[in-house]
């Protein structure tokens, strides 16, 4: 399965990137990344680390609320996650986050 991530530069410049998602080990996404410079070939993100998220849908979604800690927080259907990005709040430089589309997929039996 393909995931695509943010990577915050220095130069406060966010890029995107597929990867491939391997599997969920140790509450831990495994994900392959052929931007060996960024990472490595084989990347390690916690599955509560917070994703990243345009900011039109931190502000703007229903469904996300700031916390008593100033903290973006995206809760609907069970589902929680916090949220980043560059223009808002607290997004690292030279880490990688997933795009929410990564946080549940469904398999189906045909």
């Amino acid at each position: 399965m393909t995931v695509t991530g943010a990577y915050y530069r220095r130069n406060q410049q966010v890029f995107f990137h597929q990867m491939v998602l391997d599997r969920v080990e140790s509450d831990q996404y495994i994900v392959q990344n052929n931007l060996l410079k960024f990472g490595g070939s084989s990347l390690q993100i916690p599955v509560k680390q917070a994703y990243y998220a345009e900011t039109d849908l931190l502000r703007n979604c229903p469904f996300t609320t700031r916390d008593s800690m100033d903290r973006y927080l995206f809760e609907n259907d069970g589902i929680k996650m916090f949220l980043v990005n560059e223009n808002v709040n607290d997004m690292k430089f030279n880490q990688w986050y997933l795009l929410p589309q990564a946080y549940s997929f469904i398999l189906v039996k045909k």
